[in-house]
Order: C-alpha cells, then structure tokens, then sequence
C-alpha cells in the first residue's frame, strides 16, 4: 500500500487507542480515522479493511514490545523448563507476567474471535525471536527431540492460541494434564 509511514504510525496510533478501549468488534473506522485526523477514505489507502488494520496494529504491538521476552533467554534452566515458563505465563496472565504477553493475551481475550486471531496467531516475530530459538538452543544442547524447530515451535504456539481461547470461553475447564502432554510429546526426550 504505499504512502507516507508517519501517516501510517498516525492511523495505527489511532487504532490502538480505539481498539483497546471499544474492542475489535465496537471499533468502527470512522471513529479511528477521525481519532487520526485524516478522512476515513485515506484510512482505506492504508488499510483496506478494519479486519487488516487491526491485525497489523496487533503485529506492530506484538513487534513493539517483544524485546521484553529478553528474559525468557537469561534464565538459568534448560530450554523445556523455559518453554513451560513462557506457556505458563501466557496462562495464568498475572501481574508478573511480561507486559508483551499480558497485551497478547488481552487481545485475544477481548476479540475471542479464531477468524481474527487465526492471522496473528502465527506472529513470525513470536516465533522466530523466541520459541525457535529457545527450541534450538534446547535441540543443540540434546535437551529436546530433533525435528524441525519451526514445525515444532508452530505447533506449540497454536496449542498456546487454542488454550488462550479456551480459558476464556470455559475457565472452568482449564485442564493442565493436556499442555504436559502436549510439551512432553513435542519436547521431552525418552
């Protein structure tokens, strides 16, 4: 789409105000084009749809607060225990969980919607800067299974997604016995 980048940091400085405060659904373009000063057609040069804006607003988030994740590769513990950190944060969503992950799991929680999040689901920079290189680190060191780190990491990250959802629609029915077998089937060496 060309055009201007700071038009484009305008329009998604915009949309973050709107869709944290209104939601995907309640968000309406008129309101984030108006929020941004500029006519809601040349949003549509930018974007063309809310559902496109919205996923690159939570890419740039996701991109934006990743450097956070830093920590996950200071620990002093093997590649799976980092592993079931990283899931059990993502989980359990408390105050010390890492800020990136709190906003994933807010936006995922808040749109409960797979359509949407089947796009950001597969965020590259969530699995390239920190699950395939903590899986390969692990690889390396003999501590977890051979095979493709992508595939694995993918799988893995989706399973995370999946959970997410799930906890949100039936919190009564977060099961853990799953997530281990899950992790002990991709990662854990006989």
């Amino acid at each position: 789409m060309g055009g201007s980048p700071a038009t484009k940091r305008n329009i998604l400085n915009a949309a973050a105000k709107i869709f944290i405060s209104h939601g995907y659904r309640n968000a309406k373009t008129k309101e984030i084009a108006k929020e941004a000063k500029i006519s809601e057609a040349l949003l549509f040069k930018y974007f063309r749809t809310k559902h496109e804006l919205y996923v690159e607003f939570v890419k740039e988030e996701i991109r934006q607060r990743l450097p956070e994740s830093e920590h996950y590769f200071n620990l002093e513990t093997n590649a799976t225990d980092i592993l079931f950190q990283f899931v059990n944060d993502v989980l359990s969503n408390n105050d010390k969980t890492p800020k990136f992950i709190q906003f994933f799991v807010e936006m995922v929680t808040l749109q409960n919607s797979y359509f949407i999040m089947n796009d950001i689901n597969m965020s590259t920079d969530i699995l390239d800067h920190l699950l395939i290189p903590i899986i390969q680190k692990g690889q390396q060191a003999g501590e977890i299974k051979e095979g493709d780190a992508r595939v694995k990491a993918e799988i893995y990250w989706r399973f995370i997604i999946g959970s997410v959802l799930s906890n949100a629609n039936f919190p009564e029915k977060n099961d853990p016995v799953i997530f281990h077998e899950l992790h002990r089937l991709l990662f854990v060496k006989e």
